[in-house]
């Protein structure tokens, strides 16, 4: 158990860390304009194509850009949002296109290019990649006049089939290959902003859509600055430079408490962390691929070394008590009340049941405590992580512990996701690794990418599936969920689904995070909360800068983050109680 106090206490006087060249020449442009200043993983940005990209922070910048018929809205609950109304009945979806719906480019919004988004999307797999899978359910779009369209589902359904973000069918019908259109310039859309420069890993700059059916925004611009660190980000929401701030750790979160001029806040978590474990790739034809610990492949031996984890003690060491925890995915936080304990299925945690579910599978241990395999060889594993985060780095010393004391050393590889998802994961080439997906308003796509169809059809390349899980009974279960309407025997299928999957044990559950973070009250007014959270769509397209806003940041030129040093910027401060300086993960929202 050594070095866990230095990793989970999660104090320090001071931190060092990076802060990215674009916070401090955006520091020197003055500027009249209004405009709200973001911060981002940029690197993180897989496309700017709202059909393919897959990472969080893409998808929030294509949010401000592309409205869907229907989704979350300001009240927390379900509801239009390109559409001012719908009804539903049987089969058949009914939206009604906001009357003053329009293009940034002044085109009006019709019910034609709603069509031609939903054609497009159900016939080429290629652009089902962001969400195909809860579309599944949907069998066409028809145009009944200018503004109103239909869509039609195969069978009924408790997913609303509304939430594929329209296109404008005169720009993209010309384009000769959408799915690879990388859509970052010369953007027309129909949300609050729209892209009007794109430094690829480094800026985005958003311009206000004078056209927007809600209004005019409150602010011209949106400057998103790519960061490599939470912490660099902390930094320069602490020094005036952005605005507002998401994904925090709970060391982060604590750094600003009392900071002048920053407001905080905690939602209940949509998100978890987990061990992803390799049970054995193949591809839809059955044909594996990979590398990976074959011991791996039994699923007693996967359930056993997932008791090994202590969710209570993450929660409180690794997440300051900023959190919950649970066997299931599902967390407490998403709408509908699928959060489960699963009480009757759920095993004991511990280094003593992990043990006796060892033995009992037929893992013994040699003379030296050494745990073998069933040929009599000893058993490592190895497991990947995000070496960017204080909490992925503390929860892999915490798991390379325990591991130890149930006989299987832990090799740990600190990586980067780039490494990990771009080459690692599709290959298959591991045994194991720490990861967390966001849960939004239905669990339905965190369970479809579980069914035998997500499968990559090669071996090494990219497929939706999650784990490489593939078993008739789930398929059959998931698509009974799929489209069962009566929300209590939903909870009951959903349950079931979850308990498959636990039961598979290619996911062994670490920890619900709570979202965390902050903005400087001292900028920014009008902020709309939703579920929580001021951080939203909504926020973005009415908030406006206050009339006593300070001459921080990207408008004024002072209070630049660092200095440059060797061709980056450099910077130490102490931040409130402080933050480790250790290489951090990105923010916790990357995967969805």
């Amino acid at each position: 158990m050594k070095h866990l106090t230095a990793l989970c206490g999660l104090t320090a006087a001071a931190a060092l860390v990076v802060a990215p060249l674009t916070a401090a020449h955006a520091a020197g442009e003055p500027s009249a304009e209004t405009s709200i200043r973001l911060a981002a993983d940029l690197d993180q940005v897989d496309t700017l194509n709202p059909f393919t990209a897959i990472f969080e922070d893409a998808k929030d910048v294509l949010e401000y850009e592309y409205d869907p018929l229907a989704g979350i809205d300001e009240t927390g609950d379900y509801g239009g949002i390109l559409a001012d109304d719908f009804e539903v009945d049987g089969t058949t979806w009914t939206y009604h296109i906001r009357d003053n719906a329009t293009w940034s480019d002044g085109e009006p919004v019709t019910s034609e290019d709603v069509v031609w988004t939903y054609d497009a999307v159900l016939g080429d797999k290629a652009m089902q990649a962001a969400n195909g899978a809860s579309l599944a359910n949907v069998e066409k779009a028809v145009a009944v006049d200018e503004k109103t369209v239909e869509i039609i589902t195969k069978a009924p359904t408790p997913l609303h089939p509304g939430i594929l973000p329209i296109v404008p069918e005169h720009i993209w019908a010309g384009i000769d290959n959408p799915a690879e259109f990388a859509n970052d310039s010369d953007v027309v859309a129909s949300g609050p902003f729209v892209i009007s420069e794109y430094k690829q890993g480094v800026s985005i700059t958003m311009t206000a859509n004078e056209h927007f059916w809600g209004g005019k925004p409150g602010v011209d611009k949106l400057h998103i600055s790519g960061f490599k660190n939470k912490d660099a980000e902390v930094l320069a929401l602490r020094n005036n430079e952005i605005d507002m701030l998401s994904g925090l750790s709970s060391a982060q979160f604590d750094s600003l408490k009392g900071v002048e001029n920053v407001e905080q806040y905690q939602k209940t978590s949509q998100h978890f962390w987990n061990v992803t474990l390799n049970p054995g790739w193949k591809t839809t034809s059955g044909e594996g691929f990979g590398t990976h610990a074959k011991v791996l492949e039994d699923q007693a031996f996967r359930r056993a070394i997932g008791q090994v984890i202590d969710r209570e003690q993450l929660v409180d060491r690794v997440l300051n008590g900023m959190g919950s925890q649970g066997p299931a995915m599902v967390p407490p936080g998403t709408p509908g009340g699928f959060f489960t304990e699963l009480e009757e299925e759920a095993l004991p945690q511990g280094i003593e049941p992990a043990k006796q579910s060892l033995e009992a599978a037929g893992y013994t241990t040699d003379a030296d405590g050494n745990r073998l395999d069933k040929a009599g060889k000893p058993i490592t594993l190895r497991l990947m992580y995000n070496g960017g985060d204080t909490a992925n780095t503390a929860t892999a010393e915490f798991l390379k512990s325990w591991f130890a004391d149930i006989g299987i050393p832990l090799e740990l590889r600190s990586t980067n996701w780039d490494e990990m998802s771009g080459n690692l994961i599709p290959k298959g080439d591991y045994d194991m690794y720490i990861d967390g997906w966001s849960i939004s308003e239905d669990p339905d796509y965190m369970l479809s990418i579980n069914i035998c169809s997500t499968l990559p059809e090669e071996p090494a390349t990219r497929g939706a599936s999650q784990v490489g899980m593939c078993t008739p009974e789930f398929d059959k279960i998931f698509a009974e969920q799929h489209t069962e309407t009566d929300p209590d025997r939903r909870k009951v299928l959903v349950t079931e689904a979850q308990k498959l999957i636990y039961e598979y044990g290619a996911i062994a559950m670490l920890y619900f995070d709570d979202a965390l973070g902050a903005y400087r009250s001292d900028r920014l007014d009008n902020l709309v909360v939703v579920n929580g959270s001021p951080v939203n769509r909504f926020s973005i397209a009415q908030a406006t800068i206050t009339d006593t806003a300070g001459d921080g940041g990207a408008e004024s030129g002072s209070g630049a983050t660092g200095w440059l040093i060797g061709g980056g910027v450099l910077a130490v401060a102490a931040i409130g109680a402080g933050i480790i300086a250790m290489r951090r993960k990105q923010s916790a929202d990357d995967r969805k």
